[in-house]
Parts: C-alpha cells; structure tokens; sequence
C-alpha cells in the first residue's frame, strides 16, 4: 500500500489544493474559443474514416491538433481529428455518421474538449490533491548484454516510488522505455504506458513490442484509441483492441443504418395505421441499439482487465472508464513517455485513481499494494502548451510546467547519442546540456559535406541577403511565391534561398531534408515553395515550424529564423527549447540562413552559433559555390 503521508517528497507546493487546480484550468479563457474551418472537399477512405481538405492559410492560423473534436453546425454529427497534414492541407477524421453525404461547408473544432470534462471534474472536488510517490531507489543488478550503462540503470531504477529517466535527443530514450517494461512485466506488475500524442504512443508501443522480440500474444499488449502510424498495421498482435471495436462497430452500424431507414420511412408516412406499425420497429432497433453498445463496454472492460500492457494518450486515459479496470492489480506501473510535453495538472486524475479517491474514470475498489510511476523525456525541448495570463502563478504552475519541470537528484541521465554528428552533438551537448552528451558510431549517418563546394561545418550559416537573385528554377516566377500570406514574419528571399539550397543539395543525393521556422507566415511560404519547385515534392522534405519536427530527424536541416533579432526571441523565455529541438533534428549538418551579425544581438541564437562560419552563394547557376 503507499506508505504514510508524512513519507512523501512533494513536487507541488505546498498548500495546494483542488481549488487551487480548478482555478488554473478555468483561467485558460482564450482556448475556449471554437475555431472554424473552411470546407473544400470530403473523401471517404473506409468506414468511419475521412479525409477533409481545407485552406493552408487556415490550417497555420488556427493550427489544429490530433485528439481535437470537430463539429458541424445544425447537425448532430461530430467526430474527432486523429491526423493533421500542413503541408497538403487536410484533416484526417474519425466519425460514425456518413460525411461525404452530407454536403459540408464547414466544420467547428473543440479543441479541449478532454479538458472541459477534467475542468468539470476538478471544479466538484474540493480538499488537499492526491500525494506523490516516495521517490524510488536503484538496487545492484547484472548488467543487461543488450543496454549501455546508463540504460541498463535507467531498468534498474524503475522500483516501486517515482522515478525520472532523462533522455536528450537521440540518446535511445523510447528504446530504454521499451526495456523498461520489459523488466516490469517479468516482475509482475502491469504496465500503463502515456503518451501525449498518438504517434507518441504507436512509437513506444512499437519499442515495446520490439523489447518482447514479437512473443507478446494477442491482448496482452492493448494499444486504446486510435493508432497514427502504418507501421502498426504490420503487427497485427497488438491491435487487438481496434480489431474488437472494429468488429462491433459494424455491427452499430448495420442497426444505426436500419434505425435511419426506418426513420425516413415514419417522416414520410402520412397513414396512421402504417405510422402505428412502424412505432415498434423504431423502438425495437433503438432498444438493439443499446444492448449492442452495453455489450460492447462489458467485452472491452473484460479485454482490458486481461492486458498486461496499456498503451494510451494522457488526454484520452482522462475519460476511459476502462482504465479502473486495468490498474485494479496488486502492482502497478505506469509510464510517461514525452513527459516533457505532459502538463504537471495531467497527472492528478491517475494520483487520485492509484490513492483510492473518485477519479474521472471511477474509482478503485482495490488498490495497489506496489506503485511505479516513471516520467520519461527531456525537459530541455518542446513543453506543454497552454494559454493564461503571464502574471498568473498558480496557472503557470499547473499548465505551464510538465512533469519533468524539476527533476529531483533521483534520476538517470542518458549520455550516449547516435543521431548527430560530432560537430552538431558538441554544439547542443555545451550549450543545452552542460557539456555531458557523447557521440557513438553509426555507420548509417552520412558525413558533412552533403554537397560539392559545401564546407565540412557540422553547423554553418548562409547569407540570404547577399545572394543569387535571379531565378532559381526554370518554372519559377515571383507571382507564385508572392500568393502566400504577407505578414511582418515573413521573407521572401530566405525562402528563395532555402530552396536553392535544399534543390542544390538534392540534385546530388538523396537524403532527408527538414526545412524549418519559427514563424507561421513563414512556414506557409515554404509549403507554397514546395509547389514552385515541384522537384522538392519527389523527395524526403518536411516543411513547416519547428514544432512539427519534435521526435523526428533528418540528414539536413535548414533553419530560416526570419528575423533573428525578433523581440519574441528576446522575451520567451521557452525560446530555447525550440532552438534546441531544431538544431538536434539533424544528423549531418544545418544551415542557418542569418549573419553572424544578426545573430549576435539576440543570445538565444549566439549561444549556440558564436562559432559557427558565415557563407553566401556566389557563382553561377550552372557552377554555384559558398563563399565564405
């Protein structure tokens, strides 16, 4: 059982209250507002499954997000986002009601509406919040043949408490979580693994899976809710949970699709006699309809108190009442992968679930006898996103900080990476983390330069000011370029620039290329640039802000701040963590389109770029070289 209260280390202040945590999430007043979005066209892609095409323009201002609820006004049809695609702009949605039938114009989104529900739930709590896990403590054990020493104490340390495994970018971090369970399944104890993003999940469930070398059978790994990535459909073991929904969502469907014929026919009958035959049949199909679903929930409550492994995002674990069912074991353990994303205020319902108090997914009538909770991440890159006003303490606490916002000394830190290349590993290792990163050998990385007449910089920067300013691409005209959204965040000839580079570089080999910024004019600029130069469509290219490269990586990445000396560079003081992720994205070398000079008046870019050397685009078109 958790032991006495005085045992606890607190990570929250104290005093702190559910008061305290209702008043933080009633603060977020401008996230309430419902975005809406143009409709251009509805595809079908299978059954509950769809495609919706929308403007780019209004994919970037309003910038929706996978889990995001959606619906159409006058209708009662809703559905919720489970992929959003920037660069082509469309929304991949999950609805039950037919879509492509109905003629959309428009949709409305929600953005939280997991949110509202736990708002709602706070606000009928009162009295102290739920206690944290003692801190846990490491025990000696024989080093694992297939872990380096920091992963193998990362295993070890994962005891009945809390624990922190802090992995910085390409260290293994998803690979030691999937050991991690590995180990905490051969000691008894089911396993809770969150995520706050599907395809967050799908890769950890997919390093689970890989740590059982393929032995999992079918319903011992659940991965609930809706997977993101292809590579899922490949293992068919896991998808146990989707298999069953899917199963007995045709079978709604059959009677939902009878109930609406049987409704269209009563609307238009105006005999009585044939409305009194009809009142039945309604009734019966309404009745089936019920006893399907409540037969549905009882099969998954089942199926998921027989998992040993639950996979999930934190959002939708907030609302699935069959999570009661699966932590109703004598140990547990449950896992926050990406806990650097995770808000600190996400953790409290699973707190008062594990303690034996009411929870938004019920309340345990047996509790655990031994708790794990381990938060893994890196809480020098992207945090959560929330919304309040800057002089609002108590909402920064809960919203702004994450799980991993201040780690105790009883931690693992992973300090062997593979993704980067040395020169780009000792710029992120010196400047985000205090020098302690080590590069390892792969054989599969490409070494600088990736281009002829490109210096061997593992960081370099190019002068966008001072180069080519004739044509770049035979079909190319200004006017294309000039379509794009005009804002003060935005250039015009960086992004001329970039694509020079990016089609110089591609011409020779090919490789993976992120081309990023800060900004979201800019970022619309580089998609619609990509339509320009339609060579850049035929290979590995991803364009958009910095925030959509987290967890991915590319040989080349092209960095276009804009406008260094922008005042947000100077006043965010999370500005840092975004520089971070697009620098460590790279495995062989970025580029910068700055000067030193511009560089120089703002640190959140010297700090990390002091060294690097500063080049422009000099030549002809048929022989461009770097000018240093």
């Amino acid at each position: 059982m958790i032991g006495p209260k005085q045992t606890y280390h607190h990570l929250y202040q104290p005093g702190h209250t559910y008061e305290h945590l209702g008043e933080a999430l009633c603060s977020q007043k401008e996230s309430l507002k419902q975005p809406r979005l143009r409709v251009i066209g509805v595809h079908r892609i299978s059954l509950g499954r769809y495609r919706i095409n929308v403007k780019h323009d209004q994919l970037l201002q309003e910038s929706p997000q996978e889990g995001w609820g959606f619906y159409i006004p006058g209708l009662v049809q809703s559905g919720r986002i489970s992929r959003v695609e920037f660069q082509h702009g469309y929304l991949m949605v999950r609805c039950e009601d037919p879509l492509d039938e109905l003629g959309l114009r428009e949709i409305t989104l929600r953005p939280l509406d997991f949110l509202m529900t736990l708002r709602q739930w706070v606000l009928d709590q009162s009295g102290d919040l739920p206690e944290l896990l003692p801190l846990a403590t490491a025990q000696h054990a024989t080093p694992l043949p297939d872990l380096r020493a920091r992963q193998h104490q990362a295993v070890e340390i994962a005891r009945p408490g809390r624990s922190y495994l802090w992995g910085p970018p390409g260290t293994g971090k998803t690979y030691t979580v999937g050991r991690v369970v590995k180990s905490l399944i051969n000691r008894g104890f089911k396993v809770l693994v969150l995520a706050p993003t599907n395809v967050a999940v799908d890769v950890a469930t997919l390093q689970v899976d890989a740590a059982f070398n393929g032995q999992l059978q079918p319903g011992e790994l659940l991965r609930v809710g809706r997977p993101e990535l292809d590579e899922l459909e490949q293992h068919p073991h896991l998808l146990a949970w989707q298999l069953q929904q899917k199963e007995w969502q045709q079978r709604l469907e059959q009677l939902r699709r009878q109930f609406r014929k049987l409704r269209r026919q009563l609307d238009s009958e105006t005999r009585p006699s044939q409305q009194r035959l009809l009142d039945p049949l309604l009734e019966e199909c309404l009745e089936g309809i019920a006893d399907l679903e409540k037969e549905r929930g009882t099969h998954l409550w089942r199926l998921v108190g027989q998992a040993n492994i639950l996979c999930s995002t934190v959002h939708s674990s907030f609302q699935r009442q069959e999570l009661s069912s699966f932590c109703q074991a004598r140990r547990l353990a449950v896992i926050y992968d990406e806990a650097g994303m995770v808000p600190r205020f996400a953790q409290i319902p699973l707190l008062a679930l594990v303690s034996g108090q009411p929870s938004p997914c019920g309340q345990l009538k047996r509790l655990p006898e031994e708790v794990v909770m381990m938060c893994s991440g890196d809480p020098k890159q992207l945090g959560p996103i929330a919304r309040f006003a800057p002089k609002d303490v108590n909402a920064a606490h809960w919203l702004k900080d994450s799980l991993m916002e201040k780690m105790p000394e009883c931690r693992v830190m992973l300090d062997e990476q593979s993704r980067m290349e040395p020169p780009i590993c000792r710029v992120v290792s010196r400047t985000y983390y205090e020098g302690r990163l080590k590069t390892l050998p792969d054989r599969s990385r490409l070494t600088p330069p990736l281009a002829d007449d490109w210096p061997e910089d593992g960081i370099f920067l190019v002068d966008s000011g001072r180069s080519l300013y004739e044509p770049m691409h035979p079909g190319e005209r200004r006017q294309d370029l000039a379509r794009a959204h005009t804002g003060f965040n935005a250039d015009e000839l960086s992004v001329r620039v970039g694509a020079f580079l990016i089609n110089w570089v591609l011409r020779e080999r090919r490789i993976s290329v992120l081309w990023l910024t800060p900004f979201r004019a800019q970022a619309l600029r580089l998609r619609q640039a990509c339509q320009v130069y339609p060579d850049l469509l035929d290979h590995d290219l991803r364009t958009g802000t910095i925030h959509i490269a987290q967890g991915s990586q590319a040989d080349l990445v092209v960095l276009d701040p804009v406008k260094p000396s922008h005042r947000w560079f100077k006043n965010d003081e999370d500005i840092d963590r975004l520089v971070n992720v697009a620098l460590s994205r790279a495995r062989t070398q970025v580029i910068v389109l700055a000067t030193a000079n511009q560089i120089r008046r703002t640190g959140v870019w010297w700090r990390p770029l002091h060294e690097a050397r500063e080049y422009r685009i000099g030549g002809s078109l048929a022989q461009p070289r770097l000018v240093q």
